[in-house]
């Protein structure tokens, strides 16, 4: 049998696998829910259904072609050059749901954090942000280094895979989303605290646990939401809206899994996203153009958690003084520089690959 690969750009095919993994994803969430909820009790349960239902209908979509090479003997143009990554996401998801069948026969139902860090819930995450990623990794394989502009109807397909990657990233990280912890950041935390009698030394200790955890929440979520824009602007000019798909699209479906929809909270990643998406329109951040992407990605979380500590003091109030959140949203615009740095090298270090590639091979 041979193998010749085809563009990994196939947009109808691609088309077709992001449909089966939003399915696939919708009944993840389904399941994470009612884990949540505690309505599982066994591997069994339907409430596991439309989550391995998705993903049967995902696999023999992505399988498909070995089927008709095995058929045919040779198949010419079938095979992209990412496909391979999707049938290693369709095994290890594979192998995650008999694993999980054993778990919960052995060890019976999770709950809380052991919901999302058993080993066979490891797998199927992994597998499945395979899957999930596909698209946009097809069109990474095609797409030319360097500041090249793309349609927002051409580019809607792999900038959607790329948001649902970044939302199962979240859902991983669920108890420890920034976008669902504000409650750690406003009085009654602090309010909580003395009403349980501690001593002055306990009560000190508790608030410090607790405005911890806001920071480390915010500086995790902004590294998860910053890091897939940063990657596009490594290889593309983005069309504008897409930034703010990026950012408000998997804060929206994080508190589709949660149930925590504020409408002020809400809005700020989308407002964010507007402004970043002006912003990118206007300085063209790419690693061809170092100072303007640092100064992107150092700007733009400043501005999405400047916003969301403004919506969670306007509903609720905040706990601690200007002084303290204003330091942490510099921290966050730090963090922002630093991962731009990172990106900046490996965007500048590929087209110099590339070109030398080609001379050797000349």
């Amino acid at each position: 049998m041979i193998i010749t690969h085809a563009p990994s750009g196939d947009a109808g095919r691609q088309h077709t696998t992001l449909l089966l993994v939003c399915a696939t994803i919708l009944g993840l969430y389904v399941d994470v829910w009612s884990h949540g909820q505690r309505f599982i009790e066994s591997f069994f349960s339907i409430w596991h259904l439309p989550l391995y239902a998705g993903y049967l209908a995902t696999a023999g979509w992505i399988l498909a072609p070995m089927v008709r090479a095995a058929r045919n003997k040779i198949v010419r143009a079938e095979f992209s050059r990412t496909w391979w990554c999707d049938v290693a996401g369709v095994a290890i998801f594979g192998a995650g749901g008999a694993a999980d069948a054993a778990w919960h026969t052995i060890y019976g139902l999770e709950t809380g954090v052991d919901v999302l860090f058993s080993p066979s819930h490891f797998l199927l995450f992994v597998g499945l942000i395979l899957m999930a990623s596909s698209p946009f990794r097809a069109a990474w394989a095609e797409g030319a280094a360097g500041d090249a502009r793309v349609s927002l109807r051409a580019f809607l397909t792999p900038l959607l895979s790329l948001a649902l990657t970044t939302s199962l990233v979240g859902v991983v990280l669920i108890h420890l989303w920034g976008f669902t912890s504000s409650h750690f950041m406003t009085r009654s935390a602090t309010q909580l605290a003395k009403e349980l009698g501690l001593s002055t030394a306990a009560e000190g200790l508790v608030r410090d646990l607790v405005y911890a955890r806001a920071i480390g929440n915010i500086l995790l979520t902004n590294a998860v939401l910053l890091t897939p824009v940063l990657l596009m602007l490594q290889r593309w000019r983005v069309p504008f809206g897409s930034l703010t798909v990026c950012l408000a699209l998997p804060t929206v479906l994080m508190a589709a899994v949660t149930g925590f929809f504020v409408p002020r909270l809400l809005a700020v990643p989308i407002i964010a996203g507007l402004v970043a998406d002006a912003a990118a329109q206007i300085f063209r951040p790419s690693p061809q153009k170092p100072a303007a992407l640092r100064a992107f990605a150092t700007v733009t979380p400043v501005t999405l958690w400047s916003l969301y500590i403004a919506a969670i003091h306007w509903e609720w109030g905040l706990a601690r003084s200007p002084l303290f959140w204003s330091g942490l949203v510099l921290w966050t615009g730090a963090e922002g520089l630093a991962l731009s740095l990172l990106v900046g090298q490996a965007g500048a270090a590929a087209p110099q690959a590339a070109t030398g590639s080609t001379a050797g091979s000349g």
